[in-house]
């Protein structure tokens, strides 16, 4: 994730409060260093819309609108962080492929090897994608989604190296979207998209870390 003083620079330059912003880095990295995050089971950058709205919650109190602005951005900064991780992006790139690969009329996971049918993915299985010709999946061994003819396929990723930039903004968008982010964060967000993508792999840099690249 983006080091605290990315964060603070970013929030510099939206004029936020620089005292809102620390804490607020403090909070969501350590919330076990407070009593109501550790006791609500708040964890270490915890996006779950719950954490996140105790933590806006908590912040308002403290500092106002900055306080929330302050942890939307953070939430936010992280989110891109993680795509330009090439290990976290080639976590959530496999994870949309077996996700886009179900068919809509048959859902679930399949371990190839014994055969089982899962409902959800589970290390090891594969999504179900397709069915022989012959019993289109309707002829099947116990607790299997497929007979001896079947076949399925998972999209592999071997390794990420850069993204197009309307994937991680599309991404992106939707993430900020489910999670309820402010409507001022955002937007700041979505019109600088590429200023901090290089902000973070500046950051990233500093640090030894590698990244992926993004392309239009």
């Amino acid at each position: 994730m983006p080091s605290h003083r990315c964060h603070e620079e970013v929030g510099d330059i939206l004029g936020l409060s620089e005292e809102a912003v620390k804490v607020a880095n403090d909070m969501i990295d350590s919330p076990e260093k407070y009593p109501v995050l550790r006791e609500l089971g708040v964890k270490h950058d915890d996006d779950r819309l719950f954490a996140m709205n105790v933590i806006r919650e908590r912040l308002s109190e403290l500092y106002g609108m900055d306080g929330v602005l302050a942890a939307d951005l953070h939430y936010a900064l992280d989110y891109i962080d993680r795509w330009l991780d090439p290990n976290e992006a080639r976590r959530m790139l496999n994870t949309m492929g077996k996700e886009m690969l179900c068919p809509k009329d048959r859902r679930g996971f399949a371990d190839p090897k014994r055969r089982v049918w899962h409902p959800s993915c589970r290390p090891g299985t594969i999504p179900i994608t397709s069915y022989c010709v012959k019993c289109r999946g309707k002829d099947r061994l116990i607790n299997s989604p497929f007979c001896g003819e079947c076949h399925a396929h998972i999209l592999e990723v071997p390794g990420v190296s850069s993204i197009p930039d309307s994937l991680l903004l599309s991404m992106l968008r939707k993430k900020m979207n489910e999670r309820k982010v402010n409507p001022k964060i955002a937007d700041f967000v979505k019109r600088n998209v590429t200023f901090l993508v290089n902000k973070i792999v500046e950051d990233r840099n500093k640090r030894g870390l590698e990244s992926t690249t993004c392309w239009k």
